[in-house]
């Protein structure tokens, strides 16, 4: 009966994993290895919930369903998704258990560039496209392989949208410290 509830419980998460996974990317670690090794890529390890965590589902919105991010990633690494439940489950544990020595913490999301032995190359410094697409062009070039193209581009959008929003915060702020004046 244990078993069998084990069994039950595993099929539940790995339909609701399949429900959030995003197009195009592993959910095994083991094929993400082998793939990872014989296309010598990085892997692009994404740890989440995006079904209960909000900075998960900002994350799916703001990067990893773009175009432009959907492209240049698996053409240029292995994604590999690992869901990650609200309540967790000892599959769940066991898969994230994996990626023990990479993070060091528990929150989710989580990400990082590994190769193929699962070691640590990189992690993006932050949450853009172009700040995960440098982190993927970093960690080619760590493995010998030429940089994404088209990085540059990519570079000039993304401070030309720093700027805009950068702009945008100051008039708030000098409004919201003109509103505290006022009252």
């Amino acid at each position: 009966m244990k078993k069998f509830l084990l069994c039950v419980l595993s099929l539940v998460t790995l339909i609701l994993a399949a429900g959030h996974t995003p197009d195009g990317w592993e959910t095994d670690i083991a094929k993400a290895k082998r793939r990872a090794a014989a296309e010598n890529k990085p892997i692009l390890v994404l740890i989440s919930g995006p079904e209960w965590c909000g900075p998960c589902q900002a994350l799916e919105k703001n990067v990893i369903n773009k175009p432009d991010f959907s492209r240049v990633a698996r053409k240029n690494a292995v994604c590999l998704f690992i869901h990650s439940p609200k309540t967790p489950t000892p599959e769940s544990r066991a898969r994230e258990q994996v990626f023990k020595k990479v993070f060091k913490t528990g929150g989710v999301p989580r990400y990082a560039l590994v190769d193929a032995k699962l070691n640590l190359i990189n992690i993006p410094e932050g949450r853009t496209v172009y700040q995960f697409v440098k982190a993927i062009s970093d960690a080619r070039v760590k493995n010998g392989a030429e940089p994404v193209t088209g990085l540059k581009k990519m570079q000039r959008e993304y401070e030309k949208e720093k700027r805009i929003l950068e702009k945008k915060a100051k008039k708030s702020a000098r409004k919201s410290k003109k509103s505290r004046k006022d009252k």
